[in-house]
Protein backbone atom coordinates (compact mmCIF):
# COMPACT_ATOMS: atom_id res chain seq x y z
CA UNK A 1 0.00 0.00 0.00
CA UNK A 2 1.25 3.15 -0.67
CA UNK A 3 1.53 5.70 2.48
CA UNK A 4 0.11 8.17 0.62
CA UNK A 5 -3.24 6.41 -0.18
CA UNK A 6 -3.64 5.88 3.63
CA UNK A 7 -6.72 7.85 5.38
CA UNK A 8 -5.01 9.49 8.07
CA UNK A 9 -8.91 11.18 9.03
CA UNK A 10 -9.83 7.99 10.76
CA UNK A 11 -6.55 8.47 12.98
CA UNK A 12 -8.42 10.72 15.04
CA UNK A 13 -11.48 8.25 15.57
CA UNK A 14 -8.99 5.45 17.12
CA UNK A 15 -8.62 4.83 20.73
CA UNK A 16 -6.05 4.26 22.88
CA UNK A 17 -6.27 1.11 24.48
CA UNK A 18 -3.69 -1.73 24.96
CA UNK A 19 -4.38 -4.98 24.02
CA UNK A 20 -4.48 -7.50 27.15
CA UNK A 21 -0.99 -9.30 27.70
CA UNK A 22 0.63 -6.27 25.26
CA UNK A 23 3.12 -4.29 27.32
CA UNK A 24 3.81 -0.89 25.90
CA UNK A 25 6.95 0.22 24.43
CA UNK A 26 8.53 3.57 24.05
CA UNK A 27 9.93 4.52 20.38
CA UNK A 28 11.73 7.84 19.06
CA UNK A 29 10.35 9.19 16.00
CA UNK A 30 12.93 12.29 15.17
CA UNK A 31 12.24 14.80 12.56
CA UNK A 32 15.01 17.53 11.55
CA UNK A 33 14.49 20.75 9.20
CA UNK A 34 16.09 23.56 8.22
CA UNK A 35 13.86 26.60 7.48
CA UNK A 36 14.50 28.43 4.57
CA UNK A 37 11.95 30.40 4.24
CA UNK A 38 10.26 31.78 7.12
CA UNK A 39 7.39 33.92 5.57
CA UNK A 40 6.41 30.93 3.55
CA UNK A 41 6.73 28.42 6.82
CA UNK A 42 4.57 31.72 8.44
CA UNK A 43 1.74 31.82 5.47
CA UNK A 44 1.58 27.80 6.06
CA UNK A 45 0.69 27.86 9.54
CA UNK A 46 -1.50 30.62 9.47
CA UNK A 47 -3.74 29.07 6.82
CA UNK A 48 -3.89 25.97 8.92
CA UNK A 49 -5.02 27.68 12.10
CA UNK A 50 -7.55 29.65 10.24
CA UNK A 51 -8.29 26.47 8.31
CA UNK A 52 -9.37 24.96 11.70
CA UNK A 53 -11.69 27.83 12.34
CA UNK A 54 -10.87 28.49 16.19
CA UNK A 55 -8.60 31.37 15.33
CA UNK A 56 -8.74 34.84 13.88
CA UNK A 57 -6.51 36.78 11.74
CA UNK A 58 -5.63 38.49 14.81
CA UNK A 59 -5.36 35.57 16.57
CA UNK A 60 -2.78 34.08 14.52
CA UNK A 61 -0.65 36.85 14.62
CA UNK A 62 -0.77 36.79 18.30
CA UNK A 63 0.39 33.37 18.45
CA UNK A 64 2.54 33.05 15.50
CA UNK A 65 3.92 36.58 15.43
CA UNK A 66 3.81 38.80 12.45
CA UNK A 67 5.10 37.47 9.13
CA UNK A 68 7.62 39.63 9.00
CA UNK A 69 9.04 38.02 11.93
CA UNK A 70 7.47 34.87 12.90
CA UNK A 71 7.87 32.65 15.35
CA UNK A 72 9.51 29.90 13.89
CA UNK A 73 8.79 27.32 16.63
CA UNK A 74 5.40 28.20 17.11
CA UNK A 75 5.00 27.95 13.39
CA UNK A 76 6.99 24.60 13.00
CA UNK A 77 4.77 23.25 15.82
CA UNK A 78 1.48 24.00 14.44
CA UNK A 79 2.24 22.46 11.21
CA UNK A 80 4.49 19.30 12.41
CA UNK A 81 2.15 17.91 15.87
CA UNK A 82 1.57 14.63 14.77
CA UNK A 83 -2.29 13.15 14.68
CA UNK A 84 -3.23 10.36 17.00
CA UNK A 85 -1.33 6.70 15.95
CA UNK A 86 -4.02 4.08 16.25
CA UNK A 87 -3.37 2.54 19.62
CA UNK A 88 -0.69 5.32 20.80
CA UNK A 89 -0.15 7.72 23.09
CA UNK A 90 1.84 10.93 22.31
CA UNK A 91 4.21 11.14 25.07
CA UNK A 92 6.35 14.16 23.70
CA UNK A 93 6.07 16.89 21.39
CA UNK A 94 8.96 19.22 21.47
CA UNK A 95 10.27 21.83 18.85
CA UNK A 96 13.70 22.97 19.61
CA UNK A 97 15.94 25.35 17.82
CA UNK A 98 19.86 23.34 17.03
CA UNK A 99 22.45 25.89 17.25
CA UNK A 100 24.04 26.63 13.53
CA UNK A 101 26.72 24.38 12.89
CA UNK A 102 27.74 22.64 16.25
CA UNK A 103 24.78 20.15 15.90
CA UNK A 104 23.76 20.25 19.34
CA UNK A 105 20.32 22.00 21.22
CA UNK A 106 20.65 26.06 21.74
CA UNK A 107 20.16 26.02 24.91
CA UNK A 108 23.43 23.66 25.36
CA UNK A 109 25.28 25.72 23.33
CA UNK A 110 24.65 28.93 24.79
Amino acid sequence: MDPREFNHAELDKSSVVAAPGVAASEYRIELRVSVRDARSLWAAAAAKALAIGLMTLEDVQETLGPSEDPSIADCLSLLAEPAALPGCGLETFTVSRVASGFDMPAAIAA
